[in-house]
């Protein structure tokens, strides 16, 4: 017996509106008032109309698992999440920055939100912060004074307001303005604008998140935020032209408003003098070692390391290896003896001064964002090996220094350039000489008057 789906073999029959599906049996000439005859591809069959049934499922209740309706809204990041939004018109107007966390020392995307209501605070602007948790509940202004110097003005201005994450209503005027900064403080940001009278909002996009969950759940959800009504900033032209090479959300054909900035560097160059005469006896490389974040490309870049090793790519008695980026305590072994050791977590200052001492830096990443510590280590005299892509090229990565090598990654272009690292690393004045590059160093210097101008005509 075959069963097909009622709609394929009796679209017409009135009585279908009563079954779900039909049995189909090969049969011989026979006469019956309940069966009607077919011709099939010249094969006599004939059909009869059953309704069916469903069947009753014995099952132990010790083996039913339960889904918790709350569990799925965090597995989905919150962004399904309502908030209650109610309407002041008589209220300040704020520019409300959703950002997913504070925490007592923040990385460079979390840290550059910070900057950035700093630098539109100088502006004029009214600032608050909206985190969708509450790690600093307590101590919040205090933990933003702390990240670096020349926030301390900022944090006795700024507005906290945990709203969102303890489930209470968020107050605005109907003139706010909010920004996302990340996808699922998208879902957040729309709820809000929805009850302004702008109901665009400002995405501050400093990645593709898409490429961030492959095929997901959240893939669908972060890919879904490029489809909403925002006006784009990008934290660098890779992003922008990008966005706008491949139409991602539409933002060409909708005509949506957008911007880049260049993302400030923690680049830090000494003097020439100190630069060449302060080098250690041992020649320094450094991987940008995260095994926690897939676009990194941990195992690929740990692989072409050993690669390197084994093909004599480096003299071994000249070289001492090192990771940082992440804050497990972990080694890799190169054989002969031969370690990869991770340095301990430090602050952004230790993080600085210690780049002019490396020799070549392995930083991966495999989204169209250039990722920051290739241009932090390059600018402080590092080579650097990075991966190249269509937006991400040699020609583009020369505008920025010399001192960046841009890849395929695949397995024998990242070793060639890893062979051309080791030649260029030895040449010091090019190094220096390529690290004097004009690009900023804090938000201040990233948002020029044409990016005030932006956003004055958002705001206006």
């Amino acid at each position: 017996m075959k069963i097909f789906h009622k709609q394929k073999f009796f679209k017409d029959n009135k009585l279908i509106k009563k079954y779900k599906f039909c049995d189909i049996t090969l049969l011989r000439k026979e006469k019956s008032p309940t069966k009607k005859k077919w011709n099939f591809l010249g094969i006599k069959i004939s059909y009869k109309l059953k309704q069916t049934k469903h069947q009753n499922i014995n099952t132990n209740p010790k083996d039913i698992i339960t889904i918790n309706k709350d569990s799925l809204i965090t597995n989905l990041w919150g962004a399904f999440k309502e908030i209650d939004v109610r309407v002041k018109k008589n209220k300040k107007r704020f520019i409300n920055i959703i950002m997913p966390n504070l925490a007592p020392k923040m990385s460079a995307g979390p840290l550059s939100i910070i900057w950035m209501g700093k630098k539109l605070s100088d502006l004029g602007y009214n600032i608050r912060i909206l985190p969708l948790n509450t790690d600093s509940i307590n101590n919040a202004n205090e933990v933003i004074a702390g990240q670096e110097a020349g926030l301390e003005e900022f944090a006795k201005n700024v507005i906290v307001d945990y709203s969102i994450a303890l489930n209470a209503p968020v107050y605005i005027s109907p003139n706010d303005m909010t920004i996302a900064t990340l996808f699922n403080s998208a879902y957040f940001a729309r709820q809000i604008q929805k009850k302004c009278k702008d109901h665009n909002f400002i995405y501050m996009i400093q990645d593709y998140e898409r490429d961030f969950f492959s095929a997901s759940s959240v893939g669908f959800l972060s890919d879904n935020t490029y489809y909403m009504d925002y006006y784009a900033l990008f934290s660098s032209k890779f992003l922008e032209d990008f966005f706008i090479q491949n139409n991602i959300g539409h933002i060409k054909t909708r005509k949506l408003k957008h911007i880049s900035y260049l993302c400030p560097c923690n680049s830090y160059l000494p003097s020439k003098e100190n630069f060449i005469l302060n080098r250690k006896n041992k020649k320094q490389f450094v991987f940008y070692a995260r095994p926690h974040i897939d676009r990194n490309a941990y195992a690929l870049s740990a692989y072409i390391i050993i690669k390197a090793v084994e093909k004599g790519i480096f003299k071994l008695n000249e070289w001492e290896f090192w990771g940082v980026g992440s804050q497990q305590k972990m080694r890799i072994d190169l054989g002969h003896g031969i370690y990869l050791n991770q340095l301990p977590n430090m602050s952004l200052d230790e993080y600085k001064n210690m780049l002019p001492s490396f020799d070549i830096m392995l930083s991966l990443m495999a989204t169209p964002h250039h990722s920051m510590p290739p241009i932090d280590a390059a600018l402080s005299g590092c080579v650097v090996v990075t991966n190249s892509s269509d937006i991400k090229t040699q020609e583009e990565f020369n505008k920025m220094s010399h001192n960046i090598i841009a890849c395929n990654p695949d397995e024998t272009s990242l070793l060639e350039g890893l062979k051309k690292a080791t030649v260029l690393c030895n040449k010091l004045e090019d190094r220096y000489k390529n690290s004097l590059v004009t690009y900023p160093t804090s938000m201040e210097q990233a948002l020029t008057k044409t990016h005030h101008t932006w956003f004055k005509n958002i705001l206006k």
